[in-house]
């Protein structure tokens, strides 16, 4: 079957069970997607022959083949910059904070709190008999809540440390390099735009590395790229459609 590939479709990421060979906990990555690319290699040896006196090449042999997947995204989700650092997400709930001890203070010097997106502000000194409280827009500012942002304007005759009480709001937080390896399958439900062509992609185990980039801060959209080398997959003895590095299904165009 002659094709012409013009690739769009969406992406799913989930779990190979190596004792049932099927993927689950699947889900899609978003639809902002750039670049899905695999790239295999194949190592040789050679023997020379001895009887002509030229050491001409008489056998080529394998010793090591291997596959590698880029995936190049523009849309995700906390989950896969989670996976891209090599780290977990986690909902945090939302709660309050008693007493969270800020650090000396200088007057327009600036305080992060623990937790962002904070609401119901009171701030305290230290002093032992009887604190004060300090007054908003007078000696502080929430210079932004959602970032947990606070301006300090006035000193007065306060006594430092300020010791700080606020609610924060539920939010997710990733903790890079907090996991040791990220082993995930990717199926691509492909159609090619140029003659309708359709395949059907499955990866089964991928190892990926970390992100070699994340840009924060550009004025166009970031793009999120990660790699990960081709495992070998436990499959069904004999499996007409499964390999042990996946397989890829041509269809016919709709």
């Amino acid at each position: 079957m002659d094709m012409v590939i013009v690739g769009q479709g969406p992406i799913y990421i989930g779990d190979y069970d190596q004792t049932t060979y099927k993927v689950k906990n699947e889900v899609a990555i978003g639809c902002g997607n750039r670049v899905l690319s695999l790239s295999l290699t194949r190592e040789t040896s050679e023997i020379k022959e001895s009887c002509s006196g030229s050491r001409l090449t008489l056998m080529e042999y394998e010793t090591s083949k291997e596959g590698t997947i880029r995936l190049e995204m523009q849309e995700f989700d906390e989950n896969m910059l989670a996976m891209a650092l090599y780290g977990t997400a986690a909902t945090v709930s939302g709660s309050a904070v008693t007493g969270e001890t800020m650090p000396t203070m200088a007057v327009n010097g600036f305080y992060h709190t623990k937790y962002p997106d904070i609401s119901a502000v009171t701030i305290k000194d230290s002093d032992n008999v009887t604190p004060a409280t300090l007054v908003l827009n007078t000696d502080y500012e929430i210079s932004h809540a959602k970032y947990g942002r606070i301006k300090i304007l006035d000193l007065a005759a306060y006594t430092q440390p300020f010791k700080i009480d606020y609610t924060y709001a539920g939010h997710e937080n990733i903790k890079p390099f907090s996991i040791s390896n990220a082993i995930k399958a990717i199926r691509f439900d492909g159609i090619s735009t140029a003659d309708n062509t359709r395949v059907r992609v499955l990866l089964p185990r991928i190892a990926f590395s970390p992100t070699d980039e994340f840009n924060f801060l550009g004025e166009e959209a970031t793009t999120l790229a990660i790699e990960g080398k081709l495992l070998m997959a436990n499959t069904p003895t004999a499996d007409p459609v499964l390999g042990q590095f996946g397989n890829i299904e041509i269809l016919k165009a709709a």
